[in-house]
C-alpha cells in the first residue's frame, strides 16, 4: 500500500492564506472619522484629530458568522486645523506611534479631547490597545501645540481640565452639519491623502469602482476628485457608457425581488451623482 503524501505545515499555511485572502473584497474602502474636535473662540476655524483608514470589506466566508470584520490595510491619525474663511486644512501633528498595527485598529478604542485657543491647541489622545510603553507616553498625558511653530509642550492635568470645562460651557464642539462637511465630504488630498499612494491601481481598475459602484462613497469620492480629472474625454465617455449598461442591467432585474429593486434604485442615485460630479469634464 502506497504511503499517502503528507500535507506539510507550510502547505497548510499557504492554503489558509489563500483562503483568507479570498474572504475579502477586491476593492478598497476609505474612512475619515473625527476622534475629537473643537471650535476656536471666533468659530472661524476648527481643530480636530482625524482617524483615516483604508480597508477591505469581508466577502464570502469572511462574512460568517456575524457579517465579518473589515480588514484594515492602512491607518493615519493626525491633528488638523481647518480655516473656514480660506477653506484650507493644515496638518499640525501626526501620531504615527498610535497606528503602528493597522490590522488591530478599532475606532472605539481611541480616546481623545481637543481645546482650541488659537494659536494653541490643547489635546489628549491615546489608544487603549497600545503596548504599555506607548500607553505610558499618552494615557493621562496632556499637551499643547502652537499651530504656527508646531512646537509641542506638556500641560498639567489641572490646567487642561480647567480649560476643557470652560470650552464645554461655550459649546465648543462643531455642530453635526459642519462636522459632516469637514470629515465626510472633504477633499482627501487636502488632508494629505492621495489614493494613488494608498492603493495604486490602473486607470481602468479605478474606473471599475465608479462603473460597478464598488468600494464605498469615500473611496469613490477620492477617485472622482483625484483620478477622473486626469483621464481623457474618450476614457470618461467609455466609463459613462458602461455605467448606462450597468444601470439597464440592474433595471431588468429589478422586478425579480425587493433586494434587486433596492439595488437598482441605489445604482440610479449613484449614476446621477457621478454624472453631476463629472459633467464639467465631459
Amino acid at each position: 500500500m502506497k504511503n499517502k503524501p503528507k500535507i506539510t505545515i507550510a502547505a497548510q499555511l499557504v492554503f489558509f492564506a489563500v483562503l483568507l485572502s479570498s474572504c475579502e473584497s477586491k476593492y478598497i474602502s476609505l474612512s475619515n472619522k473625527p476622534i475629537a474636535s473643537a471650535w476656536n473662540k471666533d468659530k472661524r476655524s476648527v481643530a480636530f484629530i482625524n482617524l483615516f483608514t483604508s480597508y477591505k470589506k469581508p466577502s464570502g466566508l469572511g462574512k460568517i458568522p456575524d457579517g465579518g470584520r473589515n480588514s484594515i490595510k492602512q491607518a493615519k491619525l493626525d491633528l488638523y486645523v481647518y480655516d473656514l474663511d480660506k477653506s484650507q486644512y493644515k496638518k499640525i501633528i501626526s501620531f504615527d506611534d498610535l497606528t503602528t498595527k493597522p490590522e488591530d485598529i478599532h475606532m472605539s478604542y481611541y480616546e481623545g479631547s481637543v481645546i482650541f485657543n488659537a494659536p494653541l491647541v490643547y489635546y489628549n489622545i491615546y489608544y487603549r490597545k497600545s503596548d504599555s510603553l506607548t500607553l505610558a507616553k499618552y494615557k493621562n498625558k496632556y499637551f499643547k501645540v502652537d499651530i504656527n511653530t508646531k512646537q509641542v509642550v506638556p500641560v498639567a492635568s489641572a490646567e487642561f481640565d480647567s480649560l476643557f470645562r470652560l470650552s464645554q460651557k461655550q459649546e465648543n464642539k462643531p455642530p453635526t452639519s459642519l462636522r459632516k462637511i469637514f470629515y465626510e465630504r472633504n477633499t482627501l488630498k487636502d488632508l494629505g491623502i492621495d489614493i494613488r499612494e494608498i492603493y495604486p491601481e490602473s486607470d481602468s481598475k479605478y474606473m471599475d469602482y465608479i462603473i460597478y459602484d464598488k468600494g464605498n462613497s469615500v473611496s469613490q469620492l477620492a477617485i472622482v476628485q483625484q483620478i477622473l480629472p486626469g483621464l481623457s474625454k474618450k476614457q470618461l465617455h467609455k466609463m459613462v457608457e458602461k455605467m448606462k449598461e450597468q444601470k439597464q442591467k440592474l433595471q431588468k432585474k429589478a422586478s425579480g425581488s425587493y433586494n434587486a429593486k433596492q439595488e437598482s434604485n441605489g445604482y440610479n442615485d449613484h449614476y446621477n451623482e457621478v454624472l453631476s460630479e463629472i459633467k464639467d469634464l465631459l
